[in-house]
């Protein structure tokens, strides 16, 4: 990593961590040369190491700030082989929240180092397409207008199938170790495709921001409409054994498509 560490990470985390799996820092945002973009990661977001159904729907520890037990590495391994993108710090955060507590560090203890032209990992945003390209602005015309169909369809696939795999792969290798009511949680998310009250629970999570919970930056929505997006096209292609349109395509997007690299950037920004 082009990470920039310091001298006191290493030390701080290890008394930080306790009895806790996992403990991670706060990180200072910078560019290349070292100019400070964001002096918290939490400038424009709620931290959160305690609600574990709030981890499980959006990650909020930062692989290169993290120090966890090897038992957390032994309980991780093999990593889930998901449709989509699985971030390997929002499965190992999982992970260790689920045998146990996360520690948390309120300082930056490194410098996490942004590059406009990353694929993943861009916490500083940027346009899509410059102004004066006209045909890059016309593509996303395009696809914006068919954000109901294709946007959704990767929300289902590369958001709440890749989300419901790493909750039932993490209750069936610790369950024995995992407490009762974070079982529950587990089983609730693999519901929600199949339950109306569970997907109702769901729905209904981004209303906490309007108590200071929004730590979610309200990616509930975002699950919501793929599981939606499921069921309207379940309605629409019942008792035809060819489903006709593209519109109503239900494969998985293919790698590298526009939905896919849409995705995960929305992704990684959370």
């Amino acid at each position: 990593q082009d990470d920039r560490w310091y001298p006191s990470k290493l030390e701080v985390l290890r008394r930080a961590i306790s009895g806790a799996q996992l403990s991670y820092s706060d990180t200072r945002l910078v560019d290349a040369s070292g100019r400070v973009l964001a002096a918290s990661l939490w400038e424009r977001r709620r931290n959160n190491h305690t609600n574990f159904a709030s981890m499980l729907i959006a990650n909020t520890v930062p692989g290169a700030a993290s120090l966890m037990r090897r038992e957390v590495v032994d309980l991780a391994l093999p990593f889930p082989d998901a449709p989509g993108d699985l971030f390997h710090d929002h499965w190992l955060s999982l992970v260790a929240m689920a045998i146990g507590e996360l520690s948390y560090v309120d300082r930056p203890l490194y410098d996490y180092v942004q590059h406009r032209g990353a694929v993943q990992g861009k916490m500083v945003g940027e346009p899509e397409a410059r102004h004066d390209d006209l045909r890059g602005a016309g593509r996303l015309l395009l696809h914006a207008a068919r954000e109901p169909f294709t946007g959704w369809r990767a929300a289902y696939f590369h958001g709440y199938v890749t989300l419901a795999l790493q909750a039932e792969v993490l209750r069936l290798r610790g369950s024995s170790r995992i407490a009762r009511r974070k079982l529950r949680t587990l089983s609730r998310i693999v519901a929600c495709e199949r339950s109306p009250v569970n997907f109702a629970w769901l729905a209904l999570r981004p209303l906490r921001a309007a108590f200071g919970r929004g730590e979610t930056l309200g990616a509930e929505m975002h699950l919501a409409k793929g599981i939606l997006w499921r069921h309207a096209v379940a309605l629409r292609t019942r008792g035809r054994q060819t489903p006709k349109g593209s519109a109503h395509d239900s494969s998985l997007p293919p790698p590298g498509s526009f939905e896919q690299r849409r995705l995960r950037r929305w992704r990684a920004l959370r």
